[in-house]
């Protein structure tokens, strides 16, 4: 009976000890980093753009990228020269009345170009998903 017992015991040593080990790396598989939210990306990418890193902003941007209203563009390579111009115009944007609905940032705008204001926008909408934006709609 003796050997028994002692087998009895170490199963169960062995399996305390295995679900432990497995409780750990079940939650460190589980954790993901964390997107930022909409707001946020919508805010760094428009900083990007003023302090003219076209490539800081270009990681906010979705390789599928719509753009309508004021513009037509479709795909990541045009959506970039559409930036370009504004950076090499050092062009600076003030957003803000940003209000987030979900996945959408809605917000108006105003770009300044050497020391004037270069136009206004009310009501523009980004749509990010997945830590990209994926719609913009200048308005």
């Amino acid at each position: 009976m003796k050997p028994n017992l002692t087998w009895v015991v170490s199963f169960l040593i062995i399996i305390q000890g295995l679900s432990a080990c497995a409780g750990i790396s079940t939650t460190t598989a589980m954790t993901t980093p964390e997107v930022a939210s909409p707001e946020k990306i919508v805010q760094d990418f428009y900083q990007a753009i003023d302090d003219g890193d076209l490539e800081t902003a270009m990681t906010f941007i979705a390789d599928n990228i719509e753009c309508r209203g004021h513009c037509y563009i479709t795909g990541k390579d045009s959506f970039q020269t559409f930036i370009q111009g504004n950076i090499d115009h050092n062009d600076q944007f003030e957003i803000n009345d940003l209000k987030v609905t979900g996945d959408k940032v809605t917000f108006s705008y105003i770009i300044h170009r050497a020391d004037t204001v270069l136009t206004r926008g009310m009501d523009s909408v980004m749509q990010v998903q997945d830590g990209r934006i994926i719609y913009f709609e200048i308005n």
